[in-house]
């Protein structure tokens, strides 16, 4: 009776946790694929409708915000950098990926940025999560004008200062390591005022030299 008991109540329990996985397993098939649908959709504003993108005037840039400088990412040849191997430059950080539309959206604004930014002390790092192979292998990075110099892969976790939830996500930093911008989402990279903003970023005196006493 006893024996028959137990086996009843290991049964049940194992019943259960069946049933919890499977739920489990539904819900996160549900959502991967709802957010998949939803990149894929028409649901994306056009970038040109995008307002002007918005930043801080140079003297409210100071957050005292550094994300870890030790963070490390390959380029798509396998080389290791870390962010601290960009201090002295204005960083344009950008989160992404290749299944992303908003991401691939925003891609030529990028590009357009970086042109409008040579001679420019800022450098752009444009970092995914993927397999170095599928983002050497994405189709806007086969052209030798192509931002695939820009582009780096990481399986390390970003710093907490940089985590994200969604992508596309930019950061900003000042040339001595400081959080100066973020957003999430996709936006026209090349407007005016990013440009001012980032030349100003780069070119100020003062940034500079706290840039070399860090």
């Amino acid at each position: 009776m006893l024996a028959g008991r137990r086996t009843f109540l290991v049964g049940l329990v194992t019943g259960v946790l069946a049933a919890v996985l499977a739920v489990a397993g539904l819900i996160l098939w549900d959502y991967h694929h709802f957010n998949r649908r939803v990149s894929q959709s028409e649901l994306w504003t056009p970038l040109n409708q995008f307002p002007e993108l918005r930043f801080p005037s140079m003297d409210q840039t100071a957050s005292g915000i550094r994300p870890d400088p030790n963070w490390a990412f390959k380029d798509l040849d396998g080389k290791e950098h870390r962010l601290s191997d960009f201090r002295g430059q204005a960083v344009f950080l950008d989160f992404w990926a290749t299944w992303c539309n908003g991401c691939v959206a925003e891609l030529p604004f990028i590009k357009h940025l970086e042109q409008e930014m040579n001679g420019s002390r800022v450098a752009f790092i444009l970092v995914s999560a993927e397999d170095a192979s599928k983002v050497r292998a994405f189709r806007p990075f086969a052209g030798s004008a192509s931002l695939g110099h820009s582009v780096y892969v990481s399986s390390e976790k970003p710093p907490a200062e940089l985590a994200t939830y969604g992508i596309p996500t930019t950061y900003i930093l000042s040339p001595t390591g400081e959080l100066v911008f973020r957003r999430v989402g996709e936006a026209r990279w090349d407007d005016k005022n990013c440009v001012e903003f980032l030349r100003q970023l780069a070119g100020t005196p003062e940034t500079r030299r706290a840039a070399a006493r860090h």
